[in-house]
C-alpha cells in the first residue's frame, strides 16, 4: 500500500483526519515510534514521516515554539 491508502485506512479506523490523531498519538499520548505505529496498526517508517510532516517530533515543537516566541518580540 501507499503512504495515500495507509492514511485513509487509519481514518476510517479513528473517525478523525490523520493530523488530529499523529497529535494525540504523539503529544497527549507521548508515544514513540513503535508504540504510535502499533497503535496505527503502519509500519513504523510511515509513522515517522507522518510525524516529520505533521512537525510532532520534540524537538520540532521546540523549535517552533522558540520562533514562535521570537516572533512576538518587539525590537
Amino acid at each position: 500500500m501507499r503512504y495515500v491508502q495507509y492514511k485513509g485506512v487509519v481514518e476510517r479506523n479513528f473517525d478523525k483526519p490523520l493530523k488530529q490523531i499523529m497529535y494525540e498519538t504523539c503529544v497527549i499520548e507521548q508515544k514513540n515510534a513503535v508504540e504510535g505505529a502499533k497503535k496505527l496498526g503502519v509500519v513504523k517508517e510511515i509513522f515517522i514521516a507522518w510525524r516529520r510532516y505533521y512537525r510532532l517530533e520534540p524537538k520540532q515543537q521546540l523549535f517552533d515554539r522558540a520562533v514562535k516566541e521570537l516572533e512576538t518580540i518587539r525590537l
